[in-house]
C-alpha cells in the first residue's frame, strides 16, 4: 500500500545541484578515442551478481554468489577461461558470508572478504585455495562506521570509505584510516566534492572506489553524474585530484530522518560502474551518454573502458559496445578482464588489449 505525505512531511520538490554550480563541470576530453570487442574467455558465468574481479598471476580471481555450487570465490584459468576451482559458501555459518564477496581486499596472496551484515571478516590464502583440498579461512568480528559504504583491509590498517554527508554519527570523516594495533583512527580526510549534503549523500550512496595494488594510493567516482577524485594513502590521507566531469543531477522529493526519496531528472546522466586502480592508470567501467530516466531495462550501459592517470586526467576512450559490470588490467600484459554481459544477457569473462 502507498502511504501518503502529509503536508508535514511533503516538502517542495527541489532540484539540487552540486559544489556551486554547472560551471565547474567540463565533459572529459580523451586524447586517443577507439572501438575494440572483448574477446570471450570461457562459458557463461552461472553468477547471481559479481562482486569484484582480480588478475593473479595466470589466473582469474572472481569474486561473486555462484546460484549453482553456492561459492562466493572462483579462480579461472586466465587464457582458457577453465573453471580451477571454488570455494567460501553463501551463507551465515562460520567460514561463510552474505556479501563479504562485495567487500573485498587482494593483497599479496591474502584475499580479505569484509561483510558489514555480518559484521566478520574472512581471511584466506589463494595459494592455499590452489593447492589443499581444505584451506585454511580464519574469520573474525569487524566493527564498521554506521555510515560506511567500503572498506579495504590493507593489512595493519582498514581504509574506511564513509557517506558522511548527513551521518548522525559525531565524528565520523568520509575517509579515516583505522590503525589494528592501536585501536583508532589514526587519519582522516573530509572533503566533500558536493555542498549539499542531502545531493551529496544520495550520489555518494552509490560511489564507486578501489586502491592501488601497494595500497599507497586510492580512487573514486560516482555513479550519478562523473566526480573523479584520488587521494594518496601514508600516515595522512592527502587529496591528489579532485575533478568534475559530469554534473549528478537529482530531484530530492523528501527528507525523512537518513531516508531520503529522490528521482533522476531528464538530463540525469550515468558515470561509473566499476573502477580498478592500477600501478600506472585508473581504469574504469564509464558510461557518460546514457540519461537514467529514459533507459529501458535491455539497453546496455557502461560499455566504454575510460582510462585516466592518477591525477584524474583523460588518457584514453575504449568503446566496447559491451555492458561492463567489474573489471580489472593486467598492466604488464597490456590487457583489460572484465565480466561483462553478452546479447543474450549472460555474464561472460572477456579480455581486451590495450
Amino acid at each position: 500500500m502507498k502511504r501518503l505525505l502529509t503536508p508535514a512531511l511533503l516538502m517542495t520538490v527541489l532540484l539540487l545541484t552540486g559544489c556551486g554550480g554547472s560551471d565547474r563541470y567540463r565533459e572529459p576530453e580523451f586524447p586517443t578515442e577507439r572501438s575494440a570487442r572483448f574477446e570471450f574467455i570461457g562459458e557463461p558465468l552461472t553468477l547471481r551478481d559479481a562482486g569484484d574481479i582480480y588478475v593473479y598471476g595466470p589466473y582469474l580471481l572472481v569474486c561473486g554468489h555462484d546460484t549453482l555450487s553456492g561459492n562466493t570465490f572462483h579462480i579461472f584459468d586466465k587464457t582458457s577461461g577453465e573453471k580451477v576451482t571454488g570455494s567460501i559458501q553463501f551463507g551465515k555459518d562460520p567460514g561463510r558470508n552474505y556479501y563479504g564477496y562485495a567487500m573485498t581486499t587482494l593483497m599479496d596472496d591474502r584475499m580479505r572478504y569484509i561483510d558489514g551484515l555480518l559484521e566478520t571478516e574472512l581471511v584466506f590464502s589463494v595459494n592455499d585455495m590452489l593447492d589443499e583440498e581444505t584451506p585454511t579461512v580464519s574469520q573474525s568480528p569487524v566493527l564498521l562506521p554506521g555510515s560506511n559504504l567500503r572498506t579495504w583491509d590493507l593489512g595493519d590498517r582498514y581504509l574506511y570509505h564513509n557517506n558522511s554527508y548527513t551521518d548522525s554519527l559525531t565524528g565520523t570523516s568520509r575517509l579515516e584510516l583505522y590503525d589494528k594495533a592501536q585501536g583508532r583512527i589514526t587519519a582522516a580526510c573530509d572533503i566533500h566534492p558536493i555542498e549539499n549534503p542531502y545531493l551529496g549523500e544520495c550520489v555518494y550512496r552509490s560511489s564507486r572506489g578501489d586502491i592501488s595494488p601497494d595500497g599507497s594510493r586510492a580512487v573514486f567516482g560516482t555513479w550519478r553524474g562523473a566526480i573523479l577524485e584520488t587521494y594518496d594513502i601514508g600516515d595522512t590521507l592527502r587529496l591528489r585530484s579532485l575533478n568534475y566531469y559530469i554534473e549528478p543531477l537529482v530531484k530530492i522529493l523528501l527528507r525523512h530522518s537518513r531516508n531520503h526519496h529522490y528521482e533522476h531528472t531528464d538530463r540525469s546522466r550515468l558515470g561509473f560502474q566499476d573502477i580498478y586502480a592500477g600501478n600506472e592508470r585508473i581504469y574504469t567501467a564509464y558510461d557518460g551518454i546514457n540519461i537514467i530516466k529514459f533507459m529501458p531495462e535491455d539497453h546496455p550501459l557502461f560499455t566504454r573502458i575510460a582510462v585516466f592517470d592518477w591525477d584524474g586526467r583523460p588518457l584514453e576512450l575504449i568503446k566496447t559496445g559491451l555492458s561492463i559490470n567489474r573489471l580489472c588490467c593486467d598492466e604488464a600484459e597490456g590487457t583489460v578482464y572484465a565480466i561483462v554481459t553478452d546479447t543474450d544477457g549472460r555474464l561472460r569473462l572477456g579480455r581486451l588489449r590495450i
